[in-house]
């Protein structure tokens, strides 16, 4: 899921589910479990929103997920690789979508 303003102007998590679109938008808990609501967005509305993130439906569908940089080193891409990744804080390491 991607972090989307819906267009109550919130911000939510897109969710996709076959041709339908919508955000979810999480009200915190209730008896222990956590509680969410959803409000339906358009196709043309969610591609607009996603370009502004320089993403596209065709990339989220088809479960691209973003590469990993680490800021320190500004080495673009390096996965998983265990050496790369060993010691990375929250900090250190930010998300970068490339480009195809």
């Amino acid at each position: 899921m991607v972090k989307i303003t819906c267009t109550c102007s919130e911000e939510g998590l897109l969710q996709v589910i076959h041709n339908y679109y919508r955000a979810r938008h999480y009200d915190g808990y209730v008896n222990g479990k956590p509680v969410f609501h959803y409000h339906p967005l358009t196709r043309e509305y969610v591609e607009r929103e996603l370009t502004k993130q320089n993403l596209t439906l065709e990339q989220l569908k088809s479960g691209q997920r973003p590469m990993r940089e680490n800021v320190r080193s500004g080495l673009k891409g390096i996965g998983s690789s265990k050496e790369n990744i060993e010691g990375l804080g929250s900090k250190d390491a930010i998300f970068i979508y490339p480009s195809l």
